[in-house]
């Protein structure tokens, strides 16, 4: 089977959500790095309150100000205090 570039990161996204959401299953806290203003209160709104009310588990925000190199060093000296960090495509690309 062919892959597409968008198949491959379909298949990258749903794997970091299931995996985060398996890890949540498990934590009190789950962090979560998004991009803010109406995007990140739209998330909020559509998929942190309600998964904090369902599961119980506290959603911590924090604001995504498109460093990916912050993300890359928390990455490589094994100091990742995020569990998950909103991008878009673009950015996903120049991992």
């Amino acid at each position: 089977m062919k892959y597409t570039k968008q198949t491959l990161l379909a298949l990258v996204a749903a794997t970091a959500f299931t995996t985060t959401i398996g890890h949540a299953a498990f934590a009190q806290e789950l962090s979560i790095m998004a991009s803010g203003g109406a995007w990140q209160d739209a998330q909020r709104k559509a998929w942190f309150e309600p998964f904090s009310k369902e599961t119980g588990v506290k959603i911590l925000e924090q604001e995504y100000l498109g460093d990916l190199g912050k993300v890359k060093a928390m990455v490589d000296t094994g100091n990742v205090p995020i569990d998950l960090v909103t991008v878009e495509t673009a950015t996903v690309l120049q991992l």
